[in-house]
């Protein structure tokens, strides 16, 4: 069982709540920033594993934070968009920009995620190579 340091970036409280319960709860460490302006604080502060992204924000939205994060700057993180927001240009565009994975909100269940998550801890870092 890997443990991590996830950073969740979610806007919707009871959705932070959610993930980070259940993520913690399977052995994780669990930020949580509100927007990606946030987001980027506390990338920048703690060493993370992984970046649970949802999209539609205020202030800085997901694919802001990616073009200011810069995934290439940090090989080893691996991300994950978390959004209910679905085109196939956005979902180029951020696999373009590093993204590992593109779950759709209303289809993930906490189980779900957590097995998801797991699953892209135990991959080497798409960005290594």
């Amino acid at each position: 069982m890997l443990m991590a340091s996830i950073l969740l970036i979610e806007d919707y409280p009871s959705l932070q709540k959610i993930y980070s319960t259940v993520l913690e709860s399977a052995g994780h460490t669990v930020y949580v920033a509100p927007d990606g302006k946030e987001g980027l604080v506390l990338a920048n502060q703690h060493q993370i594993d992984l970046i649970l992204l949802d999209l539609l924000m205020p202030n800085t939205g997901g694919v802001e934070f990616l073009e200011a994060y810069n995934l290439k700057n940090h090989p080893t993180v691996k991300l994950i968009i978390l959004s209910n927001v679905y085109t196939n240009q956005l979902l180029n565009q951020v696999l373009e920009l590093g993204a590992s994975n593109y779950l759709i909100k209303a289809d993930v269940t906490p189980q779900t995620l957590v097995k998801v998550v797991n699953d892209t801890l135990a991959k080497p870092a798409p960005n290594t190579n």
